[in-house]
């Protein structure tokens, strides 16, 4: 049975934080893309949805080049309603008190943790097989 592998977009300007999440989440045997700007992640996103493997989770650094993380997710939540998303942060004062978020998000504050990480992954992806390992 060939399940379809998730695929999640990662959008982060720190190279030392992007790198380490991109092959976590490639060892648990997710595709995994990446930007390090807000508008490269769009266009990414945007590029997906429109092949066989459109993206099932944002991951979204808060504070990025370009596009901020806020505005990157308005955008791809107006393409995409339903799209999970996870919003990473340093600065969660940053995030505005009444920001309309649906149950299909997390913020995960920096540092985080692999296992916080793919936790969150897994309560928005409920399909996925993540904390503990595959098979």
């Amino acid at each position: 049975m060939d399940l379809k592998k998730h695929h999640i977009l990662i959008v982060e300007d720190e190279i030392n934080l992007l790198r380490p999440m991109e092959f976590i989440l490639t060892s648990r045997d997710y595709q995994v893309s990446t930007a390090n700007t807000g508008f490269k992640g769009l266009r990414s996103f945007i590029f997906y949805q429109n092949t066989e493997t459109p993206v099932d989770l944002l991951v979204t650094d808060l504070q990025i080049p370009g596009l901020p993380g806020l505005d990157l997710m308005q955008e791809v939540k107006k393409l995409c309603p339903q799209i999970p998303i996870i919003i990473i942060t340093g600065f969660i004062e940053k995030i505005p008190k009444k920001m309309d978020f649906q149950d299909n998000w997390k913020l995960l504050k920096k540092p985080f943790s692999e296992t916080r990480l793919l936790q969150d992954i897994e309560t928005l992806l409920p399909d996925s097989v993540t904390v503990g390992g595959g098979s």
